[in-house]
């Protein structure tokens, strides 16, 4: 390279002036004019002027570590919106192997207010650093903290930008600026595996969570939701419940405490094997610290149990007071409603209930099964035969006033006013009570009555806990666009204290039960005025020393009435008319069987 200065040279004070110019203008733009080779790092302040911002334009440059500026947001485009994407390699390019591609985004808006808000992520290795921080200037003005960058590109996707200096500041942070928030995501082989962004973490299509022992949703103890490993991953004990899960229940002061719902799981009863498994769900109050008792449980065999009331169907005003399993449906009458049956045999095969007519079909005496009535006037279809333990047909018959109380087998007439009576000289036709039936007809007679009014359960003295004092809302803070909770300033502690609860006393049980009692009264004083007379079948007829063959006729005894044994051969026509049913065999207690006969 030939000597740019000599001796005598006349223009020395106008190259060197030229110099000074070239290298003012950047050590870049000098090296043309130098012919010289630049090395070692620039280790002092510099700035470029990059091209004027629009969509798709960029700039390329290489970084020292520190923070830069590197873009100017336009703070007057008020509910606008950008992004910046910054591509760059890092120094450590062949470190293990490793892809040294990393591209961080910004995202930015500019608020109502004014205020410019945003955040930003990096893609890469997940190994090396790239950009350590992002701020955001009152100015519009972006910065970028780089790390481990030789090489930068900056590209914009907007045209809300101004032209702004590329400029190195060093390792002071930005005056007068605010962080972005930081959004971390992490890519596998090139694909999107999962986003962590404030408040949320998104997991992308096939990918699955492997937590630790324990994940939280929301502060420790109240309201709070988590997944845990059984026992915190230490042994189990067989046929103990570990608890596995919590979905958190909002707290209402003044009206109820926070707390969870809690699943918990179970092993080693009876099984190595699925059939040994058991879950059940239980309730927790935090403020209190009470724990229900079991409100669900599910084994692996497939058995589910709840101590409480099971309801399906819609909600009704009519049925949602009544403390009963209920089962319910929108449908007409002869709708479908509920269908049992074994895998793979047709619905119709096994039980199906239908919807009723909508009428309270049932009387009020107590039983065990009730059915309801179909428009048809029906209430129960059979295939098969019906099995019952009983052994005769009876219907209901009133009975006359003066008819004194009729045992079971007794001979009893029937009078002109259809009524029962013991009375012969009343009596048309004569019967038997029935014994055992297996059906009985006529059951009308306590329907005038209404239904029964709902059963009532005596309240208990108890202590309840109340809130004393409200807690006190956490600070709010708008924190980059974003609402979080900040704990700078600590909820007060809620205080409860313990109020006893008077249950009922003996006057107010007596009246709260009164309703029920007076109408029990009434059903059995109702129920003496009627009997239930056999009508066909085997009935016990209270005769002794009758034979198998013989007749069983009614007799007059005094005013009322008996029934003797006679011989078949021995009866007149009007005997047999008389008859009330023939003898087919002996009681054990000596009474005669018989197959019966109404005249």
């Amino acid at each position: 390279m030939a000597d740019k200065f000599y001796d005598g040279m006349p223009n020395v004070n106008e190259k060197l002036n030229e110099m000074d110019r070239a290298f003012a203008a950047g050590p870049y733009n000098a090296l043309p004019l130098t012919g010289g080779t630049m090395s070692g790092p620039i280790t002092t302040p510099s700035f470029m002027t990059m091209a004027v911002r629009g969509p798709g334009q960029q700039q390329n440059v290489g970084l020292s570590n520190g923070w830069w500026r590197i873009a100017k947001f336009n703070v007057a485009a008020l509910s606008g919106e950008a992004t910046i994407r910054i591509s760059g390699a890092t120094s450590y390019s062949s470190y293990e192997g490793s892809s040294n591609g990393i591209e961080t985004v910004i995202l930015l808006r500019c608020d109502n207010d004014g205020k410019i808000r945003g955040s930003w992520y990096s893609t890469g290795d997940g190994k090396h650093a790239d950009i350590q921080g992002v701020k955001i200037g009152s100015d519009g003005v972006i910065y970028v903290g780089a790390v481990q960058f030789s090489t930068l590109s900056c590209y914009i996707d907007s045209n809300m930008w101004f032209q702004q200096k590329l400029e190195f500041l060093g390792t002071e942070l930005p005056k007068d600026s605010w962080d972005a928030i930081a959004v971390y995501a992490l890519s596998v082989g090139g694909a999107p595996a999962m986003t962590v962004r404030p408040g949320a973490v998104e997991l992308q299509t096939n990918s699955t969570l492997n937590g630790p022992k324990t994940i939280h949703v929301g502060l420790r103890g109240g309201q709070q939701s988590s997944l845990l490993v059984p026992n915190g991953g230490n042994p189990l004990l067989p046929n103990t419940y570990y608890e596995v899960g919590a979905l958190g229940v909002g707290g209402i002061a003044g009206a109820a405490f926070p707390g969870r719902f809690l699943w918990s799981t179970s092993a080693g009863t009876g099984s190595l094997y699925y059939q040994g498994y058991k879950m059940n769900l239980r309730a927790y109050d935090e403020s209190s610290g009470n724990l229900s008792a079991p409100l669900l449980g599910v084994t692996g065999t497939g058995q589910v149990a709840w101590p409480g009331n099971m309801r399906c169907g819609p909600a009704s005003t009519g049925a949602a007071a009544r403390d009963l399993h209920t089962i319910y449906k929108d449908t007409m009458p002869a709708g479908e409603i509920l269908y049992v049956g074994r895998t793979g045999e047709p619905a119709t095969a096994t039980l199906a209930v239908l919807a009723g007519a909508g009428t309270a079909s049932w009387a009020g005496s107590t039983a065990v099964l009730y059915v309801g009535l179909q428009t048809t006037g029906r209430s129960i279809n059979a295939a098969g035969t019906i099995n019952a333990s009983g052994a005769d047909y009876a219907e209901y018959m009133l009975k006359s006033p003066a008819c004194a109380i009729v045992v079971a087998g007794q001979v009893i007439g029937i009078g002109a006013d259809g009524k029962l009576t013991d009375r012969w000289a009343d009596a048309i036709s004569f019967a038997v009570k029935s014994t055992d039936p297996c059906m009985v007809g006529g059951d009308k007679w306590s329907q005038r009555l209404g239904p029964r009014p709902p059963s009532v359960t005596r309240v208990p003295d108890s202590v309840e806990s109340q809130l004393v004092s409200e807690a006190q809302p956490a600070v709010e803070a708008v924190y980059d666009g974003l609402t979080l909770l900040t704990p700078a300033i600590p909820a007060k502690a809620a205080v409860y204290r313990e109020v006893p609860l008077a249950g009922d006393t003996d006057e107010e049980w007596a009246v709260r039960q009164a309703p029920g009692l007076a109408f029990d009264a009434a059903l059995e004083a109702l129920r003496q005025t009627v009997d239930r007379i056999a009508f066909a079948g085997q009935v016990p007829c209270n005769v002794l020393g009758a034979t198998s063959g013989q007749f069983i006729l009614p007799v007059q005894q005094g005013e009322g009435i008996a029934g003797i044994a006679i011989n078949e051969e021995d009866m007149t026509l009007q005997q047999y008319m008389r008859a009330i049913g023939k003898v087919i065999a002996i009681e054990d207690d000596g009474r005669a069987r018989v197959i019966v006969k109404v005249a």
